[in-house]
């Protein structure tokens, strides 16, 4: 609730419009981007310390074999599971 100092009402700042927050739309916007590099940034790492393959050759061996694991899966998998990460990038070679 706000105080509008012209004519002593209150008012309030929802019904308004979208004075409350007007920049949330591109916050959630950027935070989907910013996960995405770090994804891709773990994935990476994780591949290239395995051998000589690079990301994108990597997420392209797993179109190409037909294994549908997001970004935010296969990071998870770089991050907690290693040893099944191997076995993937094992699989794709």
């Amino acid at each position: 609730v706000k105080v509008n100092f012209f004519n002593n009402q209150f008012v309030d700042e929802l019904a308004i419009g979208h004075t409350f927050c007007p920049y949330s739309y591109v916050g959630r916007k950027l935070k989907k981007r910013e996960y995405r590099t770090l994804w891709i940034a773990r994935i990476n790492a994780a591949v290239r310390e395995e051998g000589t393959m690079t990301y994108s050759q990597f997420i392209n061996k797993l179109s190409v074999k037909g294994i549908d694991l997001n970004r935010k899966v296969l990071a998870d998998l770089a991050m907690n599971e290693p040893e099944t990460f191997k076995k993937l990038i094992d699989s794709v070679k």
